[in-house]
């Protein structure tokens, strides 16, 4: 066989592998790409077109950048820094499509390198994430709303026990690392029983509602938060809270509940009060370890005197345990 036959056969082997593994790229699902070392796009396959709506000659010659969404430049340059670097890693972020619809894509990429494994370029696979990043985000959602609904109250909206006993053990710790100071609030409605007695449980069930949206429309979002402790009775949990900031607190709350009433079905209105007992915990001025029984069983007490004085008013004071420093864990 001539040198010409050989080197006709081989350019047609050449041509066929070339046309198999074109017919290959361009009938997958995941769109291939290569980059030069400035981040432009030197080849993406045609399958681009069903993704975006641009035709792969729309796109090589320019950069990711021009198509991905304006949140997300950011990103994009630090994850082509860390590739040029000879960090191989991928990354997600989101694409705006010819029709102005926004996807969620995966870009998974390898270094190219000449001879003398200098860096000349990236490869990769773009894949479209959006509809397993919209179930994720889905189950999430749900999972948090399990969560929540485990930890809340249901007939009033507060927290529960659950809630309680999980978080302001955390507080107690975060007040002391710190030495910030916090503060209880334990709040019971007068003469509850005599509502639910005299008015029946829907009338009940009614003002125990009413209260929790009072406290939550004047405690701190997302910082301060309120448990339902037991039938009428609730705890607020006010951290970097001082005595005087919390007995401002209860006092407002005091006021402004006993201010409302609530309207009964036969156009009545009924006027109902609360009590507060008032504890605060200064890391500052208490000796040794304070459990959270403790620091509630205080605001009881507090609380039992406001009753005892008339109802309707604010009892408080520092938690009873006077020391000279505060624990110094946080500067170790």
């Amino acid at each position: 066989m001539s040198d010409i036959t050989e080197q006709k056969l081989a350019e047609d082997a050449l041509r066929a592998s070339e046309e198999k593994y074109r017919n290959l790229i361009e009938n997958i699902n995941e769109v291939t790409y290569a980059l030069d070392t400035t981040g432009n796009i030197t080849f993406i396959s045609p399958v681009v077109e069903h993704m975006l709506g641009y035709k792969a000659t729309e796109i090589e010659g320019h950069s990711f950048g021009e198509f991905a969404h304006p949140d997300d430049l950011e990103v994009l340059a630090r994850h082509l820094e860390q590739m040029l670097g000879g960090i191989e890693t991928s990354i997600e972020f989101r694409v705006i499509t010819r029709d102005d619809y926004i996807l969620h894509v995966r870009a998974s990429s390898k270094l190219i390198r000449d001879d003398e494994a200098a860096v000349v370029g990236i490869s990769g696979i773009l894949s479209d994430i959006t509809k397993q990043y919209k179930a994720e985000k889905a189950l999430q959602k749900a999972m948090d709303e399990v969560k929540l609904l485990s930890v809340t109250d249901v007939l009033t909206g507060g927290f529960n026990r659950g809630y309680l006993n999980e978080n302001l053990p955390r507080e107690l710790a975060r007040s002391k690392r710190y030495c910030q100071p916090m503060a209880l609030i334990m709040c019971d409605l007068d003469h509850f029983k005599q509502i639910n007695d005299n008015y029946g449980h829907q009338i009940g069930d009614k003002v125990l509602q009413k209260f929790v949206r009072d406290v939550k429309q004047v405690i701190r979002h997302n910082i301060d938060w309120v448990v339902r402790y037991g039938g009428e009775e609730f705890l607020i949990t006010l951290p970097k809270t001082d005595l005087r900031g919390a007995m401002s607190l209860a006092e407002r709350l005091r006021r402004d509940f006993s201010a409302k009433a609530v309207r009964l079905d036969d156009g009545r209105s009924l006027m109902i009060t609360a009590s507060f007992g008032v504890v605060c915990y200064d890391p500052e001025m208490v000796e040794g370890e304070v459990s959270q029984d403790r620091l509630i069983n205080q605001a009881d007490i507090y609380l039992y005197e406001a009753k005892k004085l008339g109802r309707n008013r604010v009892n408080g004071d520092y938690f009873h345990s006077v020391s000279e420093a505060c624990d110094q864990s946080s500067n170790g």
